[in-house]
């Protein structure tokens, strides 16, 4: 008899209950009240201009924005131009950990998210009606709702808040490695810039990392990494350049050229320069004789 191994799924996103979940048009005139609450709330603009006040700040949404007001935030709505807006709500209880990368985000939906929240709202209007008890109002299940409308609406949102999830985590992943690829090329323009006023004198990497206030291996690393040379080893590039450009000039004598470029020896110069060009200097120099 065969045996079978199960998989527990482990929610990454649960919602327990559904309070509201509405498309609305407002003119511009509009003026919202504060209020706080509970549970969680998606605001999402489909036309128009809104400010979302939340915790004593406004943040500006454009056509294609999300926000999300965390439980027992003071929030509302400010209409921002002269036009009328649609704006969407969504109003959940959820107690999951994960939901704690939305406080105060805000995110521009992609296509696809923008589609699985159409797809929401329209099983939502199949789901529920509005209704009100006292001062309290939310939802019931609407009278000719189809089988397991219901559940499928909360399917379909877990469905969206996960993948808002993965979105935003995969943008704030680009968001950081694009800071760390600007930091490094920062990093190469100062190391290039240091290396290239040192031609004419004493350089080494020691005077740099403290110039820089950076690590020796953190700063050999990335210079590497970005520009495929060692610190030294482009140092040497360019100042056997610069010895190329002297011979040209024809001003001077090799020697005369090893001393001002500050090599240690005339023998180091001649080792460095064969190095880069394949050729000694007094070949090098035979080359360039007309």
């Amino acid at each position: 008899m065969s045996t079978y191994i199960s998989h527990f799924i482990k929610n990454v996103i649960s919602v327990s209950s559904i309070i509201n979940c509405y498309r609305k048009d407002f003119a511009p005139d509009f003026c919202d009240i504060p209020e706080s609450h509970d549970f969680w709330e998606a605001v999402y603009l489909d036309k128009g201009s809104i400010f979302v006040s939340a915790g004593g700040n406004k943040t500006l949404l454009k056509p294609g924005d999300i926000y999300f007001h965390k439980p027992g935030e003071s929030h509302h709505i400010i209409i921002n131009g002269k036009e009328n807006v649609i704006v969407y709500f969504i109003s959940f209880a959820s107690k999951s950990s994960s939901m704690n990368l939305f406080y105060d985000a805000k995110l521009s939906l992609t296509p696809y998210l923008k589609n699985l929240l159409y797809i929401m709202h329209e099983e939502a209007r199949k789901s529920f009606v509005s209704t009100r008890v006292g001062t309290s109002y939310g939802v019931t299940a609407a009278p000719d709702a189809p089988i397991g409308s219901a559940q499928l609406y909360k399917n379909y949102l877990e469905s969206f808040l996960i993948n808002l999830l993965r979105f935003k985590i995969e943008a704030e992943k680009a968001t950081v490695y694009s800071e760390k690829e600007e930091f490094h090329r920062a990093i190469v323009r100062k190391i290039t810039e240091e290396v290239s006023q040192s031609l004419y004198s004493h350089f080494s990497i020691s005077t740099l990392t403290k110039k820089l206030n950076y690590g020796r291996t953190f700063l050999c690393n990335v210079f590497k990494a970005e520009t495929g040379y060692t610190i030294n080893g482009f140092y040497n590039h360019l100042k056997i350049n610069e010895a190329k450009k002297l011979m040209a000039e024809g001003r001077h004598s090799l020697a005369e050229i090893s001393e001002i470029l500050n090599f240690s020896s005339r023998y180091y110069f001649s080792k460095v320069f064969k190095k880069e060009t394949e050729y000694t200097p007094s070949e090098y120099k035979k080359t360039i004789i007309k």
